[in-house]
């Protein structure tokens, strides 16, 4: 529907109303939207000579998003790829890999020194059947606390993972309320809206790097341009260089006289531009703030008495 809010061709705007009529049987809020679409078609007719290129470039762009969205329906053409999840059907393969799971590899010292010293206990015991056992009560008494401790650190290490989830939602939230936003106002240079573009299209990639410590100009490819990708890998920190760029272009939004409401339009960009500023705070207070290394220590310790001696 924005597509009629910005696209000079009659023939297109009512192509465009006449696929959303679908929409208005399964959302009927849409329909008075088509409507009022239509009367403003009819009541612009004549488009300024000196805005025809411009908005006719950003015109096929926004045909080619519009077009793109609309291949995602619930009629079964094409629908969101779920993410890999685990089935009862996949034992065998799990059982497979077991060799290849990055978990048994971050713990197999210790997996490895705990069956040396089962078998090694083991041994004693044949050689000499009449070493006194240990009492079991120990045990039974630490493995409620030990089982706490456990499930207390489960619950820490799933909580930061969904507050991780939660902040790259917001990065993609953000990123596409402002790209919709700049594709759908802006009345000036397309010069504009295409930097915007290519500036959300490398912050992920930049905050991704930031986070692990990675600096890949590879993965910035299709991205920036040659000029914009040399100052981003010489900063310090790629995704915050990469918010003070979008802010730079969005005061020119502000300068532009041909913009309507610029004030407000550069208000309403920017306040995406502070979230994402504030996502890569949060990120970094995440990163910054592990599990506390005492209570970690403790855990393991406690863990490794406990097997070892069982």
């Amino acid at each position: 529907l924005s597509v009629a809010l910005i696209t000079p061709s009659r023939q297109r705007v009512a192509g465009s109303i006449r696929d959303s009529a679908s929409l208005c049987f399964r959302f009927p809020y849409i329909e008075h939207n088509v409507a009022r679409i239509r009367c403003t078609i009819l009541a612009d007719e004549n488009t300024p000579p000196t805005r025809q290129a411009d908005e006719g470039a950003m015109s096929a762009k926004a045909l080619d998003y519009l077009n793109s969205l609309s291949s995602y329906n619930d009629e079964g053409r094409r629908l969101l790829n779920a993410p890999q999840r685990y089935s009862s059907k996949d034992w065998w393969e799990n059982i497979m890999s077991l060799g290849a799971d990055p978990v048994l590899r971050a713990v197999k010292g210790q997996l490895t020194f705990q069956c040396l010293w089962s078998l090694l206990v083991a041994l004693l015991f044949i050689l000499f059947p009449k070493l006194p056992p240990m009492p079991a009560l120990p045990h039974s008494l630490l493995g409620g606390v030990l089982s706490v401790l456990l499930g207390f650190r489960t619950n820490q290490s799933y909580n930061r993972f969904w507050e991780g989830r939660h902040l790259w939602g917001k990065v993609s939230d953000s990123c596409r309320s402002l790209a919709r936003s700049c594709l759908v106002y802006l009345d000036g240079s397309v010069e504009v809206y295409s930097a915007v573009l290519r500036h959300l299209k490398a912050f992920p990639v930049a905050l991704k790097q930031h986070l692990r410590g990675e600096r890949d100009s590879i993965e910035f490819a299709n991205t920036l341009n040659f000029t914009e990708l040399n100052e981003l890998l010489t900063a310090d920190n790629m995704p915050l260089s990469l918010c003070t760029s979008l802010s730079m272009w969005m005061n020119e939004v502000k300068n532009d006289q041909r913009q309507a409401s610029a004030s407000l339009l550069w208000w309403h960009l920017e306040a995406h531009v502070m979230e994402l500023s504030k996502v890569v705070v949060d990120c970094e207070r995440l990163v910054r703030t592990p599990v506390p290394i005492a209570y970690a220590a403790h855990t393991s310790r406690l863990l490794t008495l406990w097997t070892g001696t069982l």
